[in-house]
């Protein structure tokens, strides 16, 4: 398990700079169960990456991008910060 985590830590760390370097983005923030040590990671586990400053026409060719990388390994979703609710900023940044 720690081994998988490890692995999606590494995928996470080239997908964002992938995305800093070719969309532009502002910030790049792990979420999810890989970002948290005690939670349980299975193969059917994902990378959830918070992304700031990802043009809506990038969003389809950035997740392409992003699962190339991670080459099956796993599935990527990207969540654009713009996105978020007000109580979804609140949860992962304590704002409202």
């Amino acid at each position: 398990m720690q081994k998988r985590r490890d692995l999606a830590r590494d995928l996470a760390g080239q997908i964002a700079s992938m995305l800093t370097e070719r969309f532009g983005v502002a910030s790049v923030r792990l979420v999810g169960s890989m970002s948290r040590d005690d939670a349980l990671v299975t193969e059917a586990s994902d990378i959830d990456l918070l992304v700031t400053g990802l043009r809506v026409s990038d969003q389809v060719s950035a997740v392409v991008a992003a699962e190339q990388l991670a080459n099956g390994e796993f599935s990527v979703d990207l969540i654009r910060r713009e996105d978020l609710s007000a109580d979804a900023a609140d949860l992962f940044f304590g704002e409202r």
